[in-house]
């Protein structure tokens, strides 16, 4: 990671009420040709999510704007899968152009 990106992730961390800093996967960028919709958000994380941890046998989700580094905004949606054998968060719908899903930001910090 560059100097200017640490700087900027610690930055908005002082800046902002919640802010969450994640090196993305191959997985998450399509680089391994999986078909997972969006960022995968570990389990610890989900207070930035939602109030209440998601319950297993049942999905849940919001809507919510968020503010990426460079003052980039989408209207993304946060999501809890929980149904059948699924038990995981991810944020999804970043709208068409969006630069950080591209496999060419495998292991770059995106907050």
């Amino acid at each position: 990671m560059t100097n200017e990106i640490l700087e900027k992730a610690i930055s908005a961390v002082v800046e902002n009420n919640k802010s969450f800093c994640r090196f993305l996967t191959a997985n998450d960028t399509g680089l391994t040709g999986a078909h997972q919709a969006g960022i995968f958000i570990p389990k610890p994380a989900n207070s930035i999510l939602f109030e209440t941890p998601g319950q297993k046998g049942e999905n849940k989700d919001k809507f919510v704007k968020i503010k990426w580094q460079d003052n980039l905004t989408t209207d993304s949606r946060f999501i809890y899968y929980g149904v059948g054998t699924r038990d995981e968060y991810r944020i999804t719908k970043f709208g068409r152009g969006f630069p950080f899903l591209q496999p060419e930001h495998t292991g770059i910090c995106s907050f």
